[in-house]
């Protein structure tokens, strides 16, 4: 972590904000990214800086968040279903689980993108499966548009709450982290139990 801030503190005003934007983008395609680790420590600095503007940061981030998710819907949607309709990709969804899934998508998929802005892994996922099933693309962009501020305005708010307190940032970085890491973990033993158990249907 004290390394993380070192680097920041040095980079320039104009590369900062690039070096966030970038980060919250590729998390999106590359989920090993630790771009709220990022954000968090942006609002950190921006309160001792008196340079880094918390609005700037938080219209990049977001702005640049709903870019990255776009993008994985958009690969969704123009390679998702061909892909799945073939031999190779119907050994991970078959037909039936396909259908099973457009019809969730539809029913609760705009909530699913909105909770799934928040849980590492899924928010990579979900955009894509929205794009497979031909999810409306501009409610896909509102739904990830708020639940983006929403995100990236609490991550901000703790950032300059907590300020330069590294020890508190890692403290609150570790404790969320956890929660949401639990809260994957369940959801992805969901979708397990979900996939074995439709697997037998064509």
């Amino acid at each position: 972590m004290w390394q993380i801030i070192g680097v920041l503190k040095e980079l320039p005003v104009a590369l900062f904000y690039c070096f966030l934007g970038l980060g919250v983008f590729v998390e999106n395609l590359f989920p090993p990214i630790p771009a709220d680790t990022f954000v968090l420590l942006g609002g950190a600095l921006a309160v001792s800086s008196g340079v880094l503007k918390v609005d700037l940061i938080f219209l990049t981030v977001c702005s640049t968040n709903i870019v990255g998710a776009l993008v994985a819907y958009g690969i969704g949607y123009g390679y998702g279903r061909p892909y799945f309709q073939r031999k190779r990709g119907g050994k991970i969804f078959n037909r039936k689980q396909l259908e099973e899934l457009e019809i969730f998508y539809h029913r609760n998929g705009l909530m699913a993108l909105f909770f799934a802005r928040f849980i590492p892994g899924f928010r990579v996922a979900v955009p894509v499966f929205a794009g497979i099933v031909r999810l409306s693309p501009v409610k896909t962009v509102v739904v990830i548009g708020s639940a983006s501020a929403v995100w990236y305005s609490f991550l901000l708010y703790a950032g300059l709450v907590i300020g330069e307190n590294m020890a508190a940032v890692t403290e609150f970085q570790d404790k969320l982290n956890l929660m949401l890491g639990v809260i994957a973990i369940l959801l992805t033993a969901y979708a397990t139990c979900w996939w074995m158990g439709s697997r037998g249907s064509k």
